[in-house]
């Protein structure tokens, strides 16, 4: 669970990245449009670094000019002179202040820019933010600095720390103090992050669950009352309470099933199973291909209606661990350990020598598939021959009573006695 928020400020909490890049422009027009454009180009591509470093790197880099510190405090109260007036006049990035006035009371914030400190904080008592935020906090200090110092007085713990930042340098601040980063991507840092694999804002993440009307082994399983409710309710209420999960996508070929996720989940989507994709027999993976063209989206997850005792705060787990990754893997999905004497179908011992009898906690661990859920993308799905787990993919372990999946009848008492002893 989140608990604290770091917040960059230009072009995070407020729209005013080009309303600097425009000042520093114009700092420079008198060395030439040539340069003016260096600037500028520099800027965009170096954000959240201190304007004394920039006018230091600008001067001896275009114009072959080493600054005293004497001259490099002049240009930065020539460049607050020209900016904060215009920066109190930005528009807010649009859902900022909502989610500042939502949690206020629930998660902590704080404002850590390389903005001048005392230039930063009369920029957010003009703009009434101040009683948003915990502290505001700015150059000097760089940001791994007020990070430390955050962690060392024990005012944020880094488990339950985001830090969300629109540059690179914001990118490796977080990185450099093990803390989350979440990316405001736009326009201009693009081409800096488009290697970047991590948490995004206004990420996109739609479940999908697949449901048909006919069971076989479990008859009409989805509206089957569990403890009070049809089953499917249940995995679609975990989806729900996800931090990650944007969306769900219910494909289906019931008209009751559809009638009553219009009752109960009306902010849900359904879609018609297509007639060539109904029947027992047809891959899950020609559905998922189906709904990832129906609903594009930055990641999916796909989970079933079997899977009532899974929580929510595992697939959030599952997601901090795949996004937190940054790319080294495409792909998760869930697993159960097994460490258990295995034989083939001819006897013969699998994965143990049945000489030695060690003890199984000793055996080299297995690990099973437990379909409670599989997250990819569009890309690693079409990469992986159109397959939900990707070429190198990421197992989220899981224990095998929360992984229980209902196969048979006998799943589902099991299931239902489970969830009424511990998640009530």
């Amino acid at each position: 669970m989140i608990k604290t928020i770091l917040w960059d400020f230009d072009g995070v909490i407020a729209e005013s990245v080009d309303v600097k890049g425009s000042a520093f422009r114009e700092m420079y027009l008198q060395y030439g449009e040539n340069i003016a454009d260096k600037v500028l180009s520099h800027h965009m591509d170096h954000g959240g670094v201190s304007r004394y470093q920039k006018f230091k790197t600008w001067h001896k880099e275009f114009l072959n000019i080493v600054l005293t510190q004497e001259e490099i405090d002049a240009l930065a109260n020539d460049f607050s002179n020209l900016v904060v007036s215009k920066v109190v006049a930005s528009p807010m990035i649009p859902g900022v202040l909502e989610f500042l006035k939502e949690h206020r009371n629930t998660i902590d914030s704080y404002i850590i820019s390389a903005t001048p400190e005392s230039e930063l904080r009369e920029i957010v008592k003009q703009m009434n933010l101040s009683s948003f935020f915990k502290d505001v906090l700015g150059s000097p200090k760089s940001k791994v600095e007020h990070i430390n110092d955050l962690v060392r007085e024990s005012l944020i713990d880094k488990e339950t720390s985001i830090f969300i930042g629109d540059s690179i340098n914001d990118f490796n601040a977080a990185k450099a103090t093990d803390l989350k980063f979440v990316l405001r991507e736009v326009e201009y840092n693009q081409e800096v992050f488009k290697n970047y694999r991590g948490f995004r804002i206004y990420m996109k993440v739609t479940a999908l669950i697949p449901m048909k009307g006919h069971s076989e082994r479990v008859p009409n399983k989805n509206m089957k009352d569990f403890n009070g409710k049809p089953l499917y309710h249940y995995i679609v209420e975990t989806m729900l309470k996800s931090q990650y999960v944007t969306d769900v996508l219910i494909n289906t070929d019931s008209e009751v099933i559809k009638a009553d996720v219009a009752k109960y989940f009306p902010r849900i989507q359904t879609v018609d199973r297509p007639e060539k994709l109904i029947g027992d027999f047809v891959s899950m993976n020609k559905i998922i291909e189906h709904d990832i063209e129906y609903m594009p989206s930055d990641y999916f997850i796909q989970t079933h209606s079997t899977n009532p005792l899974l929580k929510s705060e595992t697939v959030d787990r599952a997601f901090e661990k795949l996004l937190a990754a940054n790319g080294e893997f495409d792909s998760a999905f869930s697993v159960t350990k097994v460490q258990t004497r295995f034989y083939d179908k001819d006897g013969k011992p699998y994965n143990h020598n049945p000489n030695e009898l060690l003890r199984t906690q000793d055996l080299e661990p297995l690990f099973e598939e437990n379909s409670n859920f599989f997250i990819f993308t569009k890309d690693s799905f079409v990469n992986a021959s159109m397959a939900r787990i990707g070429k190198v993919p990421m197992m989220i372990e899981m224990n095998k009573i929360e992984a229980l999946d209902i196969d048979e009848p006998s799943d589902f008492v099991i299931a239902e006695a489970i969830h009424k002893l511990f998640y009530k």
